[in-house]
């Protein structure tokens, strides 16, 4: 018959037994409630972030899992018997899909880590699970590498020196936990000092221990839909259901790099190292304790001298956003950037390095500009900057990135174009007849802020184009302005109100000019136009000649 697994003695985590690796007090802010529920704000209970507010808004949390739920089993749900082992490198770890012994079976798991007042970097961690009977062993891998099930019944990722593997054991019925922790260094586990029982008092670490550990002796609140062997889908967790966790990872490793990428929980058939791994939960978007941020402004178009070109400001920062030193902090710019990224003064802007910077302290913040030159087709274009950094130096860790993206206003221009026109009349022979000529002059300009292409210039009477397609430059610049000439016979004689006449005196030719351009972008300008009235002789234009 099997024992009910109650825990009612509570006790949990692991005493090390090397006093150098003691500091105290382990929990002395309080940043998480490790008081054997789920539940934060309870009357009479420890202060902090609960796995109910990290576990959907995340609290005040450096990094965190989430909620993992592994009860239905996922598709990727269970180890293969005997095919994964906790000192074996995880390129041999196997999966398969089915179901776990109940007593071994995981309904939930989730890691979170914090920073307290004294820099002590903590993880916290618990569990679930399906049925509460019998002996339980779990365990906790916090790993630097991105560790995920694959097709193909094997798991990406492999160990990093420096992983963690926290080990929980219920032996006797499942009333007397003990923890060991252990590290993956040189291609293998190895122990950090030595097991022991250390239950979390007062709802974080004793005094004098490193890490804790506790499991709800009574029913509690569960603030998820927790599914029970016994009793089914439940608001409830029955006693012994719940477990969680603590260790003090600065004290415990003082000259580890922290930077943990994933995280995953297991269920273990026995407490040895060698030990069948049964279960296990993995997050999907893993658990990012270093991680690196960037923001992204792009701003203030202007032309470039050949005013083919828009060049824009690009500036922003980027931030160490997690716990841990990184290291060759990178920045790269699509479209491509002007040069090198320069590092200026967060408040002044005063330029005081460039990039790559050497190393960005947790908690630090670059700040960066540069420009970007891109053709007038791009105008208004979206601009992403991608930070890049690694966990160790000289690339020897895990990469980080981060992106941004910009939107970028559109250069705003206002081109305009004028033209004047002029006339003159004279005596000429055409076809061996005496015939009137116009001849028409004038000048065209550029009285815009920029280029102006396809600039043309038509007569209403002279076939063909008296000038163009040519560029003018913006308003101010050598050759902004353009004269031109043309003639044309005219076909017929009128006054100047526009009725047919014979009256040599009283015959007025009329013309209109146009001028039409397009601006830098290949959009029409607005044309312009003048009219000239040239009389044949002086005196129709004033008026004054007699009958």
């Amino acid at each position: 018959m099997k024992n009910k697994f109650n825990y009612k003695p509570l006790l949990t985590a692991l005493c090390l037994g090397l006093a150098a690796l003691i500091s105290t007090p382990a929990f002395a802010d309080n940043p998480f409630q490790l008081d054997g529920n789920a539940i934060s704000d309870e009357t009479g209970h420890a202060t902090g972030d609960d796995w109910d507010v990290v576990n959907t808004t995340g609290g005040n949390a450096e990094g965190r899992t989430g909620l993992v739920i592994d009860r239905p089993e996922p598709t990727q749900s269970i180890f293969t018997g005997g095919g994964a082992k906790d000192q074996m490198d995880i390129t041999a770890w196997k999966w398969r899909t089915g179901t776990p012994p109940s007593k071994d079976d995981l309904t939930h798991a989730y890691a979170a880590a914090y920073v307290q007042d004294n820099k002590d970097f903590i993880l916290v961690f618990g569990m679930d699970r399906y049925d509460t009977s019998g002996d339980a062993q779990l365990g906790f891998w916090f790993l630097k590498d991105e560790v995920q099930p694959v097709a193909g019944g094997t798991f990406s990722g492999k160990h990093q020196d420096g992983d963690v593997l926290v080990l929980v054991n219920f032996s006797n019925g499942g009333s007397v936990p003990t923890i060991n922790v252990f590290q993956w260094q040189g291609g293998q586990v190895n122990a950090v000092g030595a097991g022991g029982t250390v239950k979390c008092t007062n709802g974080y670490i004793p005094t004098g221990q490193n890490f804790c550990g506790i499991t709800n002796s009574i029913a509690v609140k569960a603030p998820w839909a927790y599914e029970n062997k016994d009793v089914g889908i439940t608001d409830m967790f029955p006693p012994g259901a719940f477990f969680e966790g603590a260790i003090n990872l600065t004290a415990l490793l003082p000259n580890d790099s922290p930077c943990f990428t994933n995280f995953l929980a297991e269920s273990r058939s026995s407490t040895s190292i060698t030990a069948t791994l049964k279960d296990f939960a993995t997050p999907v978007t893993g658990f990012n304790v270093c991680k690196i941020s960037v923001t992204k402004n792009c701003t203030t178009p202007t032309l470039n001298t050949a005013q083919d070109h828009i060049i824009y400001n690009i500036a922003g920062q980027v931030t160490n956003s997690g716990f841990g030193t990184v290291y060759n902090v990178v920045l790269a710019d699509n479209p491509a950037a002007d040069g090198a990224f320069q590092q200026v003064d967060c408040s002044t802007g005063n330029s005081i390095g460039s990039f790559p910077l050497t190393s960005l302290a947790n908690g630090e913040t670059a700040c960066y500009t540069n420009t970007m030159t891109v053709p007038l087709s791009d105008n208004g274009t979206k601009d992403t900057v991608t930070a890049t950094a690694n966990t160790a130096d000289a690339g020897a860790g895990i990469a980080l990135t981060d992106s941004a993206q910009a939107q970028c206003p559109n250069l705003s221009v206002s081109p305009a174009i004028q033209v004047t026109k002029d006339c003159s009349t004279a005596i000429t022979t055409a076809g061996g007849n005496v015939a009137a000529k116009v001849n028409v002059t004038g000048t065209v300009c550029n009285i815009g802020d920029t280029r102006l292409d396809n600039v043309l210039v038509t007569d209403s009477e002279v076939s063909g184009a008296l000038i163009g397609p040519i560029s003018l430059p913006k308003k101010g610049s050598t050759g902004d302005c353009v004269p031109y000439t043309g003639s044309y016979i005219p076909s017929a004689a009128s006054d100047v109100n526009g009725v047919a006449t014979t009256d040599p005196s009283k015959v007025v030719f009329k013309d209109t000019a146009t001028a039409t351009a397009d601006d830098i972008f290949g959009a029409p300008v607005t044309p312009h136009t003048d009219e000239a009235q040239c009389p044949l002789c002086s005196c129709a234009a004033a008026g004054t000649c007699s009958n």
